[in-house]
């Protein structure tokens, strides 16, 4: 199918592409990167220029297409990092930027038969536990439950090998994972019998399919195991960028084809991406056409979530950047050479303290931001801003259907409390129908002076009892607002005129003087 439109973008800087439909294409044309990408009528061709195409990642998500030699190079000579992952959320491909370092590489290579070694990865899996705490209490809500990661921290202080690390931390992953277990997924209403019970909850972190967390069989892991993907790829070109071999493990032991490097070093960045997902899993709607089943069992994200996600990319660089330069350090020192400062290509500390002490001043530490994953309506799964529940076509039916729903539950034998929330319910429905038909009330000064002036007055004729049968409101609330200490919403202020004039009719008197 031949591309639907094409477009010269310039992107913000450090953004990342992701490349995700079939029969992809990279490739350059007059100097330009041109990528096409997309399904049917939404397939386009765009064109990135080398001065301002602001990129930082691209992440390919391979089903079928193809990337030129010409396209690599660009990249390459771009400073631009290539990720290709698979369908199944595989790490399939990282470009590598930057040479090594046989130096580094050396001394890497000997520092796990050394203590260095070993304090390196204490150093990396203290930090993992104590974001975990952090989570974990987040989760619990009870600050004096901490008592395994505190026992945990104090078995990472006394291990001497990598076997009693990895022990200590696998203590408090059994009970980090099983309390993250509880947390519900969500899912449209509409899809609910359509989806596997086990897929409402984020479940057990071991699949049962393969007794590890690989092919998860929940949505809640599909989508933490790709995250963990796309961390390790950053991991892998920063750990390339600096000269150092990402095959080549710490704690990790050394297996064909797997980046054990990268995973050590991925491990301060865990809790990170797990927050991430929290907040995801607290804040979206999923729907059943965001998932896949295998034969198997086993979950898979569908390809506009992939996007999403892989799109986090950058983000995962720059957090994960200083623990990477921070290790490389670590194993120059350990080396016994004169390796000396290893160059911060990642971060630029290096080149910010030489400026800091030029001009003498402290140097600035840069803010590195979390990313914030995007809210959807509860009901029909569309992406809303930040803050938002609901969107405006699904938000009336919402209400009305709770409305009906605490309506059945409060009768004349229900709970106070159960009439309350009937109550309020109903008084947050009738305020939004008010302002749909005139308008919010935004001044509120101006408010209060027009019922000061038109109303109050009239209120000193009619009894508490008249004004709470016109307008339902409590007795107390009723004399506060006759005595001029609270205005009513405008909405009342005709059931409070009526009830005026019927005490007026039937006292057949007027109430003020001529």
């Amino acid at each position: 199918m031949r591309p639907q439109g094409t477009s010269t973008l310039k992107t913000r800087s450090g953004d990342a592409l992701v490349v995700n439909g079939w029969e992809s294409k990279l490739s350059v044309r007059r100097g330009q990167l041109r990528i096409t990408q997309g399904y049917g009528p939404d397939r386009v061709e765009r064109s990135f220029p080398r001065a301002v195409h602001g990129l930082a990642r691209v992440v390919v998500i391979a089903g079928a297409g193809n990337v030129s030699l010409d396209a690599i190079g660009w990249l390459s000579t771009q400073g631009v990092g290539l990720i290709v992952l698979g369908r199944d959320g595989r790490l399939l491909l990282t470009s590598e930027t930057g040479s090594g370092d046989p130096r580094l590489r050396r001394a890497q290579a000997l520092v796990t038969s050394t203590n260095a070694g070993v304090e390196i990865v204490r150093g990396l899996l203290k930090r993992k536990v104590a974001g975990q705490r952090q989570l974990y209490l987040r989760l619990t809500g009870d600050p004096s439950d901490r008592a395994a990661f505190d026992l945990a921290a104090a078995d990472l202080d006394r291990a001497d090998s990598f076997d009693g690390l990895r022990l200590a931390e696998a203590q408090v992953a059994l009970r980090y994972w099983t309390t993250f277990a509880a947390v519900p997924v969500r899912f449209r209403p509409a899809d609910r019998e359509r989806i596997p019970p086990g897929w409402l909850a984020v479940g057990p972190r071991r699949s049962p399919i393969t007794g590890r967390a690989r092919q998860a069989v929940t949505p809640a892991h599909a989508i933490a195991n790709f995250l963990y993907t796309v961390g390790e790829a950053e991991a892998r070109l920063a750990i390339l960028a600096l000269g150092m071999d990402p095959l080549l493990g710490l704690s990790h032991v050394d297996k064909l084809s797997r980046s054990s490097l990268a995973l050590d070093l991925l491990e301060p960045l865990r809790p990170t991406i797990d927050a991430y997902l929290l907040d995801l899993l607290q804040t979206r709607t999923f729907s059943r056409e965001q998932f896949a089943e295998t034969p198997q069992g086993s979950c898979r994200l569908r390809p506009a979530l992939l996007g999403e996600l892989a799109a986090t990319a950058p983000a995962w660089a720059r957090l994960i950047a200083p623990t990477v330069e921070q290790v490389a350090q670590q194993l120059a020192d350990a080396s016994g050479t004169k390796i000396g400062r290893v160059p911060t290509r990642l971060t630029s500390t290096n080149r910010r303290a030489g400026r800091a002490a030029l001009h003498d001043r402290a140097p600035k530490t840069p803010r590195v931001r979390v990313p914030q994953p995007e809210a959807s309506c509860r009901v029909c799964a569309e992406k809303l801003p930040a803050g938002q529940e609901l969107c405006d076509t699904c938000r009336p039916g919402f209400e009305r259907q709770l409305l009906n729903r605490a309506i059945r539950r409060a009768g004349a034998a229900a709970p106070a409390a159960t009439r309350s929330r009937a109550d309020g319910a109903g008084r947050h429905l009738e305020r939004r129908e008010w302002a749909s038909q005139h308008g919010k009330v935004n001044n509120t000064a101006a408010t209060q002076a027009a019922f000061a002036r038109d109303v109050l007055p009239l209120l000193q004729g009619a009894s508490l009892q008249d004004l709470r049968q016109a307008t339902g409101l409590t007795g107390s609330y009723l004399a506060l607002i006759r005595a001029g200490r609270k205005t009513p919403h405008p909405r009342h202020w005709t059931a409070l005129l009526g009830a005026v004039e019927t005490c007026r009719d039937s006292r057949e008197t007027p109430l003020h003087s001529p």
